[in-house]
């Protein structure tokens, strides 16, 4: 077993050797290291202590290797003495056999052609084998993460200056892509990491170098993400919070997104002096893990920000590559054990899950609307796997995402959908919910007939089919639609999704009006229709299988509470609509229904059932202020201004007392507590309903007891300066802002006689003019935005998980919702387009759809596909017509085939004889679902029968005294008596 490792290390003897010869080669050529002058400098440590000598400390500190630049060659010649003296190169420590590699690296006087080849022979080394494991392997890795992180030489010109660039950078890779690469710490792996990614973003760099820069950074990204998979996500959350307890900044700075614009690497700046020799480290390196993880993705998140304008989109598009191929090694990997689920391994992060729900999904969302169509791609791409990543998190920003699709997917002009009776249209009774962000592009109003180019809400037709096949992406689960319906349409306080989606999947069927969009909205039809036939088929193998289904877990609550929430939802929803049009009306609505509770004479709250039966006694029974307070405050949907001038209305004080009461305002400050209070509803314009507000505000913010404010007095007079305070600070028109002295000023003895605290004040000063207390549905653009964002995470906290369920138990609730707009689609298809892919599809769809409504007992969709299966057949034309007419019969292989009109049509219409066969196919099984479709049935058969196109058996009939006869198809005289035998 021995000799194998002895040849490797004869082998490797001689790659040492040769990139020794390599590389003092090159140093020969210049001048500073043309003669030998320095190269026995270099002594024998050994010899000199065997023979009694002591070194002066100029030559003897620390471990061997070069000191001074007139050292370099000398350490070339030392180490080729080492290596003829030992027979295995591998007794010599790795340490000593990179050092002078990473001698020449550190030196700054070294050319350009010197420091590619040293950078080649340690990139070599790795390849080759040559660096094994051994007690100086983690020192010998710390060393060369400084030299290459911190590489500089003398400059030429631009085309060799790249190249000892892209030397650099593979060098960075082969180091942390090898095995050993595990052993670098954090403060290394970011080092060099912050090297890659400040030449990727170098502007001033050609492309060449940047896009090979960004494909390494790409694989090292991914060989650093892989590292989750290896790690204990508790005890490196742990180690995370103990570095930032410690301020661990070395690590911040390593990798800072201001990097990016340092000039690159010159002989001008070279730095402090980096050949004073290698030294050992004061403290033990761990193993580089979550936290190089989490502050190389907080880099990337932060140069996505489409509002930073210190970077350009350039810098995005890169970050976007990079960040993309970070998620990608973090998709989960196949299981062999198909019943246990494959974990996500980012969600069990919580430092990156955070990062990853905020800032990512924010700067993601707004990359996904800009005008750039490569930035457009690359953000739906990152978005894409994200989802994927975080499959069981996210809940809301996926929402957000689907949402904003359908939005921008769906056509703005109206469509041929001829015979179309109903649909799941996409937009709601009520609108656009106030704390969801906007992402869709608004619509330039007066475009009543949509261009050419445009033939959808914003979206140009080749991002139209991008977007399309983004949505594919994300519904290639099984579960997708279930998953829909069970997280959003199931959710009081989410979008009805998968309805919504349906029916925009339905109405992008049909073709648009005046034949716009051409070649590419038909692509984008065969996309919508194809996740249709996607949808039922999936459905179809729930019930066909019922073993590939999974159970529904009581975790997540039951099937039966979900379905129960969504037929609360209509209620909630339909009463926000009546609150916006007219509170009284709203609220009438409420106690009808049973959302909120009533008030009993004596003050006390009655249960729906008490008041059920003493209405008709006290018809005029109002609502319980606690309980409607309760409702107000979480009903979606509402208009803030309007239920800002209820509350505060003066004929409902207890009401506007028990909202305030909501809020819990401990241990805040008050600007935290009225921005709170204030973005939940649109303040009122008068005087007197503010002054209502503030007073009620005044007493619940005294009562959680702030420190330093003496009374409710001085609370009312500090909440009033707050709302004036936000005025002055962000109103556009006012030219003369209030200063931190006047704004003091103004409250000077107002707390009981006495000033507030100057600190308190100006805490309260700088977080007003630092962020604005928005109000709802009063500003647009970024600071709308920004506030729904706000809203849409605090939302977030109390959504839970997104569940994926991939169960039947809302499988007929879904098909009962959708069956009547998708069997429309369906055939709608299977008329116009000529496809026999689609075709064959279509008709699989009927008769999934078939098999659906007999297995949910819904004998109305037997009839519906009847109806339209009998409209593509062609034999509903009027069978009186051809009574009195002869047609002419033909041999046809030994049969008799009448020809007529037809006869000659329906022959020759292939899809006529599709349906009419799948039509009869479904009949004849189910025959007992039938109602009113039978009444088509045989007005089918009526027409076959009086154009002879029946089979001979059912053109015959069968007399018991004169045999079988044919049916004849005009009827005789009335006979008054039988005929005799």
């Amino acid at each position: 077993m021995a000799e194998p490792s002895h040849t490797n290390g004869l082998t490797h003897a001689h790659i040492v050797y040769s990139e020794i010869i390599s590389v003092t080669s090159v140093m020969r050529k210049n001048s500073r290291w043309a003669t030998n002058f320095g190269t026995n400098r270099r002594r024998d440590m050994q010899l000199a202590t065997s023979m009694g000598l002591r070194r002066g400390a100029m030559e003897h500190s620390g471990s061997p290797g070069p000191r001074r630049e007139v050292d370099l060659m000398g350490g070339f010649e030392y180490l080729k003495r080492k290596i003829r003296g030992v027979q295995d190169v591998h007794e010599i420590p790795i340490l000593e056999i990179l050092e002078p590699f990473i001698a020449v690296i550190s030196t700054p006087t070294s050319t350009g052609p010197i420091t590619t080849a040293a950078l080649s022979a340690v990139s070599n080394f790795f390849v080759t084998g040559v660096v094994v494991p051994d007690d100086s392997l983690v020192h010998c890795l710390s060393e060369l993460s400084g030299a290459l992180s911190r590489c500089i030489f003398e400059p030429s010109d631009s085309g060799r200056d790249e190249a000892v660039l892209l030397r650099i950078i593979s060098t960075i890779r082969d180091c942390i892509c090898s095995p050993h690469g595990l052993l670098l710490s954090d403060v290394e792996a970011c080092e060099m990491l912050e090297k890659v990614l400040a030449i990727c973003c170098q502007m001033r760099s050609s492309e060449v170098l940047r896009r090979t820069a960004e494909a390494n950074m790409q694989t090292i990204i991914r060989e650093v993400f892989s590292r989750l998979r290896g790690l204990d996500p508790i005890i490196e959350e742990q180690r995370m919070r103990q570095e930032e307890e410690e301020a661990n900044s070395e690590l911040k700075l390593a990798l800072s997104p201001t990097t990016v614009t340092n000039p690159l690497p010159s002989g001008e700046n070279s730095g402090p002096d980096q050949t004073q020799g290698i030294h050992e480290p004061e403290t033990e390196s761990r193993p580089y893990g979550l936290p190089t993880v989490a502050e190389v993705l907080r880099v990337l998140v932060n140069l996505l920000d489409p509002n930073d304008q210190q970077h350009t989109d350039t810098i995005r598009l890169t970050a976007l590559g990079i960040l993309t191929a970070a998620l990608c090694s973090s998709l989960p990997t196949p299981n062999n054990m198909p019943d246990q689920p494959t974990p996500r391994v980012i969600s069990q992060f919580p430092s990156l899950l955070s990062l990853l729900a905020d800032r990512a999904c924010r700067h993601l969302f707004l990359l996904a609307r800009t005008e750039a169509a490569t930035l457009r791609l690359a953000a739906l791409k990152a978005l894409s796997i994200l989802f994927e990543v975080a499959r069981g998190s996210l809940k809301l920003q996926r929402e957000l995402f689907l949402s904003f699709l359908v939005a921008r997917l769906e056509p703005v002009g109206p469509v041929n959908d001829r015979g179309r009776k109903q649909s799941l249209g996409v937009e709601t009774p009520i609108g656009v919910r106030p704390s969801t962000p906007v992402l869709a592009t608004p619509r330039t109003p007066g475009a009543s007939t949509p261009r050419a180019g445009a033939i959808v809400g914003g979206a140009e037709p080749e991002l139209r089919e991008l977007m399309l096949e983004t949505l594919v992406l994300l519904s290639r689960e099984p579960s997708f639609m279930v998953d829909l319906y069970a997280n959003y349409d199931c959710d009081v306080n989410c979008e009805d999704l998968f309805e919504q989606l349906v029916g925009f999947l339905t109405k992008s069927t049909y073709p648009l009006m005046g034949g716009f969009g051409g070649q590419q909205h038909y692509a984008s039809r065969l996309i919508c229709l194809d996740l249709l036939l996607a949808y039922v088929d999936r459905m179809h193998a729930r019930i066909e299988n019922p073993s590939s289904t999974t159970a529904w877990s009581s975790g997540d609550g039951s099937a039966e509470s979900l379905l129960f929430t969504k037929s609360r939802k209509l209620l909630v929803l339909t009463a926000a609509e009546k609150f916006n049009e007219k509170p009284k009306k709203g609220v009438e609505f409420m106690l009808e229904n049973g959302l909120v509770e009533y008030k009993s004479a004596e003050g006390e709250a009655a249960t729906n059932s008490e008041a059920s039966q003493t209405e008709s006694k006290q018809p005029s029974r109002k609502a319980d202020p606690k309980s409607l307070a309760i409702f107000l405050k979480n009903c979606p949907k509402l208009n803030k201004k309007v239920l800002g001038e209820y509350i505060s209305h003066l004929d409902n004080p207890d009401l506007l007392r028990e909202f305030i009461g909501i809020f819990d305002f401990r241990n805040k400050s008050v600007a935290d507590a009225m921005r709170e209070l204030l973005e939940s509803f649109r303040l009122p314009g008068e005087s007197q309903p503010i002054a209502r507000i503030t007073e009620t505000f005044a007493k619940a913010f005294f009562a959680a007891g702030p420190p330093g404010i003496k009374s409710e007095d001085a609370v009312f007079v500090l909440s009033y300066s707050v709302i004036m305070l936000n005025t002055d600070l962000h109103n556009p028109q006012n030219r003369k802002r209030m200063t931190f002295a006047d704004y003091q000023k103004n409250l000077k003895g107002v707390n009981d006689g006495t000033d507030f605290d100057p600190d308190y004040l100006q805490s309260i000063y700088d977080g007003l003019r630092k962020r604005e207390i928005v109000m709802p549905e009063e500003h647009m653009g970024q600071l709308g935005f920004d506030y729904a964002w706000k809203e849409l995470l605090l939302r977030a906290k109390n959504a839970g998980e997104y569940v994926v369920c991939n169960t039947s138990a809302f499988d007929k609730q879904m098909f009962e919702l959708t069956w009547q707009p998708v069997i429309q689609a369906i055939a709608f298809a299977f008329t116009n387009i000529d496809d026999d892919y689609v075709i064959e599809r279509a008709i699989a769809g009927f008769r999934q759809c078939a098999t659906l409504a007999g297995y949910f007992n819904l004998p109305e969709v037997f009839d519906f596909v009847v109806g339209q299966l009998s409209q593509a057949t062609g034999l509903l034309t009027n069978p009186t017509m051809g009574r009195s007419v002869v047609y002419p019969i033909v041999q046809v292989e030994n049969q008799d085939v009448t020809v007529s009109p037809l006869s000659v049509k329906f022959g020759t219409n292939l899809k006529g004889q599709l349906a009419a066969v799948v039509l009869f196919n479904i009949a004849n099984g189910n025959g007992n679902a039938i109602r009113e479709g039978w009444g088509q049935v045989f007005e089918m058969f009526e027409t076959l029968f009086f154009h002879s196109l029946l089979p001979t058996r059912m053109l015959q009939m069968e007399d018991f005294l004169g045999g079988v006869s044919m049916i004849p198809l005009q009827g005789g005289p009335a006979t008054t008596s039988a005929q005799p035998r």
